[in-house]
């Protein structure tokens, strides 16, 4: 008898959504999903952060805890992010449908604070809770720079360092607050190949659980194969 460390990471080997019986303590519709972890176990665990429209088997996941009560937090898991791509993409290795890996953001105050700082943006929402409830908002809340800041990265880290963007378009919807998760997800629309210039279009978006934080699109030019 003994045991292993687990890495926190696996793949989804299958998973169903859950609606009814309703029962406390859940959000429905509930992704249950049965993930084969690195070491070869497999465990059923809810699939948080992403819509049941965008589980698919083999999926790559990583591991969080679920705070469920004060002293009680629950290992689930959620879409793991996807490494930087070392190689700029080549305009023919680009279709229209082709999907861009899910990329989960966990919404921590460190990280919109100091981003909030570091874009030079000290208005008192940003990193004051009281100051931020007193104006009517439930939480300190994510800067314009930051969303449009995770977007591109989000755009450049699947297209390669040498991608050049041509223009970036977001429209804000839901806040991002403190203790959430903003999962990002985005799929080529357009190609042009004209002008001198290889050009993809991405749309992207970024939800939370409240809904939609950042949409938009983005241009980019990409080396000829």
């Amino acid at each position: 008898m003994g045991y292993a460390v687990a890495s926190g990471r696996g793949t989804l080997y299958s998973h169903v959504v859950a609606h009814h019986p309703r029962v406390p303590s859940f959000d429905y519709p509930l992704n249950i999903g049965l993930v084969e972890l690195e070491e070869g176990v497999r465990l059923v665990t809810n699939i948080t952060d992403c819509d049941a429209a965008q589980l698919k088997v083999g999926m790559p996941l990583e591991a969080w805890h679920l705070q469920t009560h004060e002293d009680v937090s629950l290992p689930v898991f959620r879409p793991a992010r996807i490494p930087r791509n070392p190689e700029t993409l080549a305009f023919d290795q680009v279709s229209v449908g082709d999907e861009l890996p899910l990329c989960p953001v966990p919404l921590t105050p460190t990280l919109i604070v100091s981003t909030a700082i570091a874009s030079r943006d000290y208005q008192d929402v940003h990193h004051d809770r009281d100051m931020a409830v007193k104006k009517g908002s439930e939480d300190i809340f994510m800067n314009i720079l930051t969303s449009s800041g995770i977007s591109a990265r989000y755009i450049s880290d699947w297209a390669g360092p040498d991608a050049v963007f041509k223009n970036l378009k977001i429209r804000l919807g839901a806040p991002n607050y403190p203790d959430d998760c903003m999962t990002m997800s985005g799929s080529v629309t357009a190609k042009q190949d004209s002008r001198g210039e290889a050009v993809v279009q991405v749309s992207f978006r970024g939800q939370n659980s409240r809904g939609p934080h950042v949409t938009g699109t983005a241009e980019l030019a990409l080396a000829r194969r």
